[in-house]
């Protein structure tokens, strides 16, 4: 069987941003329900809520937008980090 590849390979340095170690990082320890990712992502990615809670929006689609705003956050920490670890340097 051929695993299909993910919705988007977002990678830095040829490591999947989802794996890549962030120095320094700080774990503000907070945690949230499912549903409150749902809202996050359906809301940055301009879907209506409404639609999004009441189901009309295809299942692949709402998964795909989940996976789209997980990376999104990703890569904007990623870029926090080296644009940190830069300014360090100077």
């Amino acid at each position: 069987m051929i695993k299909k590849p993910p919705p988007f390979n977002v990678l830095h340095r040829g490591i999947p941003i989802g794996n890549v170690h962030i120095k320094g990082a700080v774990n503000p320890q907070i945690s949230y329900s499912p549903s409150f990712l749902e809202w996050e992502a359906a809301t940055a990615a301009g879907c209506d809520l409404w639609s999004w809670e009441k189901g009309l929006y295809p299942i692949q689609f709402k998964a795909k937008v989940i996976a789209w705003h997980m990376n999104h956050i990703q890569v904007a920490n990623v870029t926090e980090s080296m644009i940190a670890e830069k300014a360090k340097k100077k």
